[in-house]
């Protein structure tokens, strides 16, 4: 499930990027860390500087509330920047996450995204 999480991420990275004239100076990072406390948990820090998501092209099914900041509305089902987009890779992004006890935020998008990423660090059973 961690993989598509990430692959979610790099695919709408590279559809923005698609999307650009410019070709030079492209960049996805990743930046980790781990946290250590009672829980201990890792800290990913996702971003590109493929343009960013702007509110203006957010597309909302007809019964959802546009009240909503663009940086909630990209994880709701059915809420897109794409023309052809389903709706649904953010979403996923965001449920994957929070049924393993992660969460994701936006916090930046101008001139491109930042994903703030936590997970709880499990331990794995040992074999006998």
């Amino acid at each position: 499930w961690f993989r598509q999480v990430f692959l979610n991420l790099l695919l709408h990275s590279c559809d923005a990027f698609a999307a650009q004239s410019k070709h030079r100076g492209r960049e996805i990072r990743l930046q980790v860390r781990s946290q250590a406390g009672r829980q201990p948990r890792i800290a990913m820090r996702y971003s590109d500087n493929a343009g960013g998501i702007s509110p203006a092209t957010l597309h909302f099914p007809a019964e959802y509330d546009e009240e909503r900041s663009p940086e909630y509305a990209i994880f709701q089902p059915d809420v897109t920047s794409k023309k052809d987009g389903s709706g649904w890779g953010m979403y996923l992004v965001r449920k994957i996450l929070e049924d393993h006890s992660g969460s994701v935020d936006l916090t930046s998008r101008r001139g491109g995204v930042v994903f703030d990423i936590e997970m709880p660090i499990t331990q794995e059973p040992t074999a006998n």
